[in-house]
């Protein structure tokens, strides 16, 4: 047996998981390294010494590789925009938007490109599957951000999950936006002060953990 009838025999003896994560992780490799319109499916294939049409079983489109990463990626991301949320000053929030912006993480450009998609990119059953998959995310991480936060609503903490991505892909996307990263984390920290002053009926002490809401 020759090494490419070898290497697909072991590919095709891979679980489905095992599969796509190998062809995620490359796709997120390209997506640091070259825009997402000169990422070509032959050549993420020749990487992974596969046939394109193993890529196309998992992933039909290129779109459904971006909103797969998208899924994957802000599950992982999850967590640490909690910790920058729940932040107790400024400064953290700041340092925290212009790390993430100078490092051009893939999740911010995989969601810049997903917020554009349509049917004409995706099958329609294909894209309603991912905006019903992103819903559940920002569920997810807002009920993290609420164990975190006990005093904000879970409606307040969920618009600002939002608000925060929003805002970071915005400062990513310096071609098509004048947001900076300092003007993203000033906004996001201006309206989670709106939402701890509502819960406590006036300023919250720095660093303020836990709820006295007036009985």
């Amino acid at each position: 047996m020759d090494n490419a009838k070898k290497h697909a025999s072991n590919w095709a003896s891979m679980g489905t998981a095992t599969r796509r994560k190998m062809i995620l992780d490359e796709f997120e490799t390209e997506m640091r390294l070259q825009d997402y319109r000169d990422i070509n499916i032959s050549a993420l294939a020749t990487h992974l010494n596969i046939g394109k049409t193993m890529i196309f079983r998992s992933f039909p489109t290129k779109a459904n590789l971006v909103t797969a990463l998208v899924l994957r990626d802000l599950e992982a991301f999850g967590p640490t925009l909690v910790n920058a949320l729940g932040a107790t000053n400024n400064q953290v929030l700041q340092k925290f938007f212009a790390d993430q912006v100078t490092r051009q993480l893939p999740l911010l450009k995989s969601l810049s490109l997903a917020r554009n998609l349509t049917e004409k990119d995706m099958p329609a059953a294909d894209l309603a599957a991912f905006h019903d998959g992103l819903v559940k995310q920002y569920q997810q991480i807002a009920a993290q951000l609420k164990a975190k936060q006990g005093f904000m609503h879970e409606n307040e903490t969920a618009q600002l999950v939002r608000l925060a991505l929003v805002l970071l892909v915005d400062a990513c996307d310096d071609t098509r936006y004048d947001q900076t990263p300092l003007r993203a984390a000033d906004a996001v920290w201006a309206q989670s002060r709106v939402y701890v002053n509502r819960a406590y009926g006036g300023s919250a002490p720095n660093g303020l953990r836990q709820p006295r809401r007036p009985s």
